[in-house]
């Protein structure tokens, strides 16, 4: 998987498209740097290779379905961009918008636990991102670090639709998905569960890593997991003693182990810590300065 092949290559050229070298790589995908030409100029691009013959039947009509019909229309600027679908015999191309900052667990490894105005400027975006896709009825369902990259400008962006699907009001998800570290209690538990508060559950975690760089929860096995998530957050040694009430305090609603008592996506946007961190400042300098720190 980590090579293309000559025809990858071949069919790519006939769509303006040139290969690169590879940018990440799972089980069924890989994800290599591209070019794409554009009138008279070349435009750096991603495009995700997803091998056919090595997806499970079940997955492949039902979750890479999903993720086709769902990320061809999403168009928001803090939604990693779809460009198109090139469906052939043994494998479909998805060439995508390119963050050339890398992924957000990335910049938080590097730098460290983010100051809050950074942290708040990130959140934002990620929120408004959320938002976007749950006004479309849809759930994104693997909300993780990884899932989150930057923009050369130090926009978060969501990626990997691989989970998300339609939720209808009242819908119920079933199925168990993403990572367990980021996963809601009642996902965890196996019982139907809203995919929209299970996304600001992982919102919540997200925010944690951002200003704690680390993990809330204990995750080395399910049992300490779903124990640690069931005990009050402000209970927790991880929590940094540096990071001010407010922030403590929506950390607190986003990840209540109670989902009927659980902030909504609005609440954490409308929360008082988002203008409090930012102080009246401008969102990107902040972000700017740290990315070039």
């Amino acid at each position: 998987m980590g090579l293309f092949s000559k025809s990858d290559q071949s069919l790519l050229q006939k769509r303006g498209y040139t290969l690169g070298q590879v940018l990440g790589q799972g089980s069924y995908a890989t994800v290599n740097k591209a070019t794409r030409k554009k009138n008279d100029s070349e435009e750096h691009i991603a495009i995700k290779i997803i091998a056919l013959d090595q997806v499970q039947e079940e997955f492949k009509k039902k979750f890479l379905r999903r993720e086709l019909s769902i990320s061809k229309v999403l168009d928001h600027p803090n939604i990693i961009k779809t460009i198109e679908v090139i469906q052939a015999k043994n494998k479909v191309y998805i060439p995508i918008e390119l963050a050339t900052k890398g992924d957000l667990l990335e910049f938080i490894q590097l730098r460290g636990p983010l100051p809050e105005n950074v942290a708040a400027g990130l959140f934002g975006d990620m929120c408004r991102g959320i938002e976007y896709i749950h006004n479309k009825q849809v759930v994104h369902r693997d909300l993780k670090c990884e899932n989150v990259l930057l923009s050369g400008k130090n926009t978060a962006k969501i990626a990997d639709f691989g989970f998300a699907r339609k939720q209808r009001d009242n819908d119920l998800s079933e199925t168990y998905c993403g990572s367990a570290a980021y996963a809601a209690p009642e996902l965890l538990s196996g019982i139907p569960y809203r995919g929209d508060l299970a996304d600001v559950w992982s919102l919540g975690v997200i925010l944690f890593t951002m200003a704690c760089a680390m993990m809330p929860f204990r995750d080395g096995n399910i049992k300490t997991l779903m124990m640690d998530q069931s005990r009050p957050l402000q209970y927790s040694a991880r929590f940094q003693k540096s990071l001010s009430t407010s922030m403590k305090d929506l950390m607190q609603n986003m990840l209540t182990h109670d989902k009927d008592a659980r902030f909504s996506l609005s609440d954490a946007m409308e929360h008082g810590w988002n203008a409090e961190a930012l102080g009246g400042g401008d969102r990107k300098k902040s972000v700017q300065e740290v990315g070039e720190a």
